[in-house]
């Protein structure tokens, strides 16, 4: 990736981030399903990303398997106190 489309890539994704309280304000449902919903898109963005590229799921063992588990334990913990 060139060092201009990073930029903008960078720029759109700050974007994105600075409208998480918004959408937590304007969207009348409680903080779980937000983050359910929000982490099915995630996962099907991510799914439809590798298999356009060709990539596998797969992982190299169990300690990248254990490390993957492990920050979404992370993340999912961050995404529900976030919204409490």
């Amino acid at each position: 990736m060139s060092h201009i489309p990073a930029i903008y890539t960078l720029y759109l994704a700050m974007l994105i981030l600075a409208f998480n309280g918004l959408y937590a304000k304007l969207i009348p449902v409680d903080p779980i399903t937000i983050t359910q919903l929000r982490c099915v898109i995630a996962a099907f963005a991510f799914v439809t990303f590798l298999s356009l590229q060709k990539k596998s799921l797969r992982l190299n063992g169990r300690r990248e398997y254990s490390g993957v588990y492990g920050l979404g334990v992370v993340v999912g913990l961050h995404w529900a106190t976030l919204f409490q």
